[in-house]
């Protein structure tokens, strides 16, 4: 059996691009007002703002509407009426409320870089490119805009298109943004990220750890380098990151950013690199709590199966993997696990079962295919064997040489492949 492997999700920045830009002092300052709009409309849109801010769309979406309709030329208004349909993924109404900003106040850079922002979340990215690249031309120190321009070609590295070059822009961008704006976070996180995917740990280091100072009541940049440090095999400094992550993530509903699905994968994380590390008892504790907390979390489960496994401890682990998979019947690992607890147990029976049950979700998985065939030839059934191992010796089987090898030999004992 093998760990699970842990990977870094994506990142979801893209609501937060508005929030950093709607509050950017940056565009503003750089902004040369030549309409006043009267004092009531005003009014109207600064309590639009301040809706906004609490994530009351609707009533931000009216405020922005009245003071846009008091007073047409007002660019603010119009501009944050773009931001709330933004939000509410009403992107043809986003785009239409940003031009008639950025028709209003041809100077400003604000109402460009926001377009960017949405063509970016429509993956439109070429007209994304235009709109920001205009807003910087307007206001070269536009930091967020820069951040944003990252984002971009960081979106076409994902695309694989071109991954060397973008990834150069990307990483100029962002340190673009960070030398405008030192404390720009999310171009500090970001840019740690880039620097991880080519493998600069140290570089990464150093953003995360930016990004920490910039915002040290969130857990997510100590979640990234309690991750990086895994990859490294540094399961000690992982363990530490992973558990101020986890301190962190207790403070959510004071820190107004981390939800208790990301505190719990913190601690799932946490876990894990203790196992990594040996600490098996720790481990079994944090497992043990996370299931206790939540009965439907799939991978605590797995994990807390994993960690019998390891004490050997093959009833209980078997327990654990069945509810895994009873949570998510397509969860291949869990029936994999399941069917080498089966064999551990002695069940040759229920192990080809669940070995057929892994199939079942995918009929390539190497590692079932190869001990199902085994299975049959130590049952005597040569042909099952090999109709089985045959499929195993042509997908992927580099990735295991002994298996391999083994393998060919059955083959050749029950008379090879042909007319399989």
């Amino acid at each position: 059996m093998r760990q699970k492997t842990m990977r870094q999700t994506s990142c979801f920045l893209i609501p937060l691009i508005v929030l950093v830009l709607l509050f950017s002092s940056t565009s503003f300052a750089a902004r040369k007002k030549k309409h006043i709009p009267s004092d009531l409309a005003m009014s109207h849109n600064n309590q639009g703002v301040k809706y906004l801010a609490v994530n009351d769309l609707d009533k931000a979406e009216w405020e922005f509407k009245t003071a846009s309709e008091m007073d047409p030329k007002f660019a603010e208004a119009w501009n944050n009426l773009g931001l709330v349909y933004k939000y509410k993924g009403d992107y043809p109404n986003a785009l239409e409320s940003l031009r008639k900003a950025a028709k209003a106040d041809s100077k400003w850079a604000s109402p460009h870089n926001h377009l960017g922002a949405v063509y970016l979340a429509m993956g439109n990215i070429p007209e994304a490119i235009s709109s920001i690249s205009k807003a910087i031309q307007k206001d070269k120190k536009y930091a967020d805009a820069h951040y944003n321009l990252g984002l971009c070609y960081r979106e076409y590295v994902h695309q694989g298109r071109n991954p060397d070059g973008f990834r150069k822009k990307a990483i100029a961008s962002f340190k673009k943004a960070t030398d405008i704006e030192p404390r720009l976070y999310h171009a500090h996180s970001d840019l740690g990220d880039v620097y991880r995917e080519q493998g600069e740990w140290e570089k990464a280091i150093i953003r995360y750890r930016l990004a920490i100072e910039t915002k040290p009541d969130d857990p997510e940049p100590w979640n990234k380098l309690g991750s990086l440090y895994m990859e490294k095999g540094d399961a000690e400094r992982a363990q530490a990151a992973f558990a101020k992550a986890t301190a962190l993530g207790g403070q959510a509903k004071n820190v107004g950013v981390t939800t208790a699905a990301s505190s719990e994968e913190n601690r799932l994380k946490y876990g894990e690199a203790l196992l990594q590390e040996g600490s098996l008892d720790q481990a079994l504790q944090i497992f043990l709590k996370i299931t206790g907390e939540n009965p439907r979390n799939e991978k605590g489960w797995f994990d807390l199966g994993y960690t019998y496994t390891l004490r050997q401890n093959y009833p209980e682990a078997r327990q654990a993997y069945l509810r895994a998979r009873e949570i998510n019947p397509d969860f291949i690992e869990a029936h994999f696990n399941l069917a080498m607890t089966d064999l551990a147990l002695g069940d040759k029976q229920s192990a080809a079962a669940n070995f057929r049950a892994a199939l079942a979700v995918d009929a390539h998985h190497a590692r079932s295919l190869y001990n199902l065939g085994i299975l049959f030839h130590e049952a005597g059934d040569g042909r099952e064997a090999n109709r089985y191992l045959c499929l195993f010796t042509k997908d992927r089987p580099e990735e295991f040489p002994k298996e391999l090898e083994i393998a060919k030999k059955v083959i050749k004992a029950n008379g090879g492949c042909g007319g399989l």
